[in-house]
């Protein structure tokens, strides 16, 4: 999470002190490279999405992950929520009432 950003009412300064970092610990933090999880994560979430999109949204995850091992991609996905694809889950109505 960004703290200068433009979304961010406060300061850099103001928040580093409300979360107890210093600041030069926080621009360390912020220039540092993205670990190797997080780029693989935006990469399958990239493919979740692709999956998804071609599906015309139609696909759950486990279609999405049916997909992505058709195209080679060992990957767990379902219930990932962070992944941007709203996967669509269709129940049968059934009616409960009695009259």
């Amino acid at each position: 999470m960004r703290l200068d950003t433009e979304k961010y009412a406060y300061s850099v300064e103001f928040m580093c002190g409300r979360l107890g970092v210093s600041r030069s610990g926080y621009y360390d933090w912020r220039s540092r490279p993205e670990s190797a999880t997080a780029q693989r994560r935006e990469e399958l979430k990239l493919l979740i999405e692709k999956a998804f999109d071609m599906s015309d949204s139609t696909y759950g995850h486990r279609r999405i992950q049916a997909q992505l091992h058709r195209w080679g991609v060992a990957a767990g996905v379902g219930g990932r929520r962070g992944a941007g694809a709203g996967f669509i889950y269709r129940r049968e109505w059934i009616n409960l009432s009695n009259t």
